[in-house]
């Protein structure tokens, strides 16, 4: 053998035994998962990895950057070693040190408090990258449409990559990024993992036990409670009715449709100056809390009420409504909890907020033929979520109307988890296109309608119907 062709067989065998390049050790990785902090905890930020081969854990001098939505740099965070778990679908999370508290789960990473809600990115270097809401710069990565343009993200959610593009939720691989953040991407109870597994711990649970039932004197229009009608009152719920401002009357909602209507007004009046019909007691519930934001077309319920009954009379009907004029409703709107057990009833804040308790030793998953449901006049929501915002709009209706169609087909609606609502809920709001009609009722069903012809909504519908 000439020295030449021995120099060469000798490269050849030390290339063949040397260990490979640098991009190879770290490159077959994926963010799964950015969540923007919650409205306690804002700066409890975090951006997950996950890997979809084993043995990309030489992650040391990589990381991740985040971008406004400009596409200026805010934020680069880096590994200065490797981490320890190199098995695929490994995760890393890279977090700020809220996260800790919040969740329960240590960071792999530290990083600053930089996520922006309204837009943004982030790229893990420039292998991959995500983006939201109004980004407009460029990245290194493609990624697509930015997800939620109209919104942004969304305080207490996370932004979660859609792992069924394969046909399998449960793993991540390459074919789950097709480099189009709105298509990728899910809103989604924020679920961290840190490298060596770590994950918050499941919420406590209390053991059922008997509460003493209270029984109220309680009478329509008796707003304050005393067990009589006041002529105060009265005038109360009158002006309530003609939607002037006022001070709530729960008591004025006889039959807990999110309004007071002149029949409602006259039970009122018949009982005014004496004792009024009892209602039914029910315990009151102690367990997990429901929150969440009532959004409707034009902050209001619609349906026939007093004050909607003399503007067509004194003026022209009112302008179709739009998914774009969506709003929190105000104060005083009723909100009613049902579902496997007793249900409740509350009324919004000022910011159209509500909060419920499911029963004692219940969860978000707790299905006994029916889900938990929250409602607000015609529109509803499942109850898919005890640490992240049940938000009660034409979205969360649709995915309702959806899920108890399968119930007519013979399909039990508890074969669907809270994860699975949350996920259809989001594929609904995520369907393009802007609905517009001239009620509650009306927009309610123009987004079922919209989210029937859905790909994306009708395969997050059947994924857990899938053998």
């Amino acid at each position: 053998m000439s020295r030449n062709a021995f120099r060469a067989a000798a490269l050849a065998i030390v290339l063949a035994f040397a260990p490979h390049s640098a991009v190879a050790t770290f490159h077959l990785v994926k963010i799964v998962e950015v969540f923007p902090g919650s409205a306690d905890q804002p700066d409890a930020q975090y951006v997950m990895l996950q890997m979809y081969a084993s043995g990309k854990n030489f992650v040391s001098g990589h990381g991740v950057r985040v971008f406004d939505a400009s596409g200026a740099s805010v934020g680069t965070f880096n590994f200065t070693s490797g981490v320890a778990v190199g098995a695929n679908q490994a995760t890393m999370l890279i977090g700020t040190a809220a996260v800790a508290s919040l969740f329960g789960v240590t960071p792999d990473l530290s990083m600053s408090p930089v996520i922006p809600l309204a837009g943004g990115a982030v790229c893990y270097e420039s292998l991959d990258c995500v983006s939201w809401g109004d980004f407009a710069g460029t990245t290194a990565s493609p990624s697509g449409t930015p997800f939620n343009a109209a919104g942004g993200l969304r305080l207490a959610m996370a932004m979660r990559r859609n792992l069924a593009k394969d046909g399998n939720p449960n793993t991540l691989s390459a074919s789950d990024d097709t480099n189009d953040s709105a298509g990728d991407f899910l809103f989604a109870t924020p679920a961290p993992r840190n490298n060596a597994g770590q994950t918050p711990p499941p919420a406590p649970t209390a053991t059922p036990t008997a509460t003493p039932m209270v029984t109220p004197q309680e009478c329509v229009g008796d707003c304050d409670s005393n067990g009589a009608v006041s002529s105060d009152e009265l005038l109360s719920m009158v002006a309530i009715a003609l939607g002037f401002t006022s001070p709530p009357c729960p008591l004025g909602d006889g039959n807990h449709d999110g309004r007071i209507s002149v029949n409602e007004i006259l039970a009122a009046v018949n009982g005014a100056g004496s004792n009024c019909v009892e209602l039914q007691p029910t315990p009151p519930l102690t367990g997990l809390a429901v929150t969440g934001v009532v959004r409707l077309p034009n902050g209001q319920v619609s349906g026939i009420t007093t004050f909607q009954w003399l503007a067509h009379l004194v003026g022209p009907p009112a302008l179709a409504f739009s998914a774009a004029s969506v709003r929190a409703v105000g104060r005083g709107v009723a909100v009613h909890l049902s579902g496997p057990f007793l249900g409740s009833a509350t009324v919004t804040d000022d910011q159209g907020r509500y909060m419920l308790r499911l029963p004692e030793g219940t969860t978000e998953d707790t299905c006994l033929g029916d889900h938990f449901m929250v409602a607000a006049g015609a529109t509803r929501a499942f109850v898919d979520s005890t640490s992240a915002p049940v938000d009660i709009d034409f979205a969360s209706d649709a995915a309702v109307s959806l899920i108890l169609g399968k119930a007519t087909q013979g399909i039990n609606p508890c074969i669907y988890s809270a994860t699975d609502i949350q996920r259809i809920v989001a594929a609904v709001r995520a369907a393009p296109g802007i609905l517009a009609a001239d009620t509650e009722d009306a927009l309610n069903a123009a987004a079922l309608a919209a989210a029937t012809d859905d790909p994306e909504v009708q395969a997050a519908l059947a994924a857990p119907l899938a053998p």
